[in-house]
């Protein structure tokens, strides 16, 4: 099995989702994905694009130059996320409600970490 192909497989197990399921939301055959996974055969980039986009991490790391599997465009949308969550009082920290000042300062580094993202991508 190849690199790529373990980690299709690792990440297919963590979501619990079969080999069928992955080539009917990419648009290839179930032989195909088999392929990929357990015979040293590699997708076309416009497969593995697609193949990073339904399993939700990214190519850098299904190819091996990365060791971070979350996809770059979405950690802002993440952080984002957990601002909203913070402003409308919904997080807990092993089942207890994070004080308001608390919340404001995590919201503060949070803003500062998405500020610090922008400017590295312009």
């Amino acid at each position: 099995m190849n690199q790529i192909g373990k980690k299709i497989e690792n990440r297919l197990q963590e979501l619990n989702m079969t080999q069928k399921e992955l080539a009917e939301a990419i648009d290839v055959t179930e032989t195909s994905v088999s392929r990929y996974i357990s015979k040293n055969r590699t997708p076309r980039a416009e497969i593995l694009s697609k193949i990073s986009k339904v399993l939700n991490i990214s190519t850098e790391y299904l190819l091996g130059t990365s060791k971070d599997a979350t996809p770059k465009n979405e950690l802002p949308q993440l952080i984002n996320n957990i601002i909203i969550q913070l402003k409308s009082n919904e997080v807990q920290i092993y089942g207890k409600d994070i004080e308001n000042k608390d919340a404001q300062i995590i919201n503060i580094y949070l803003e500062s970490i998405l500020k610090h993202i922008k400017l590295i991508k312009s």
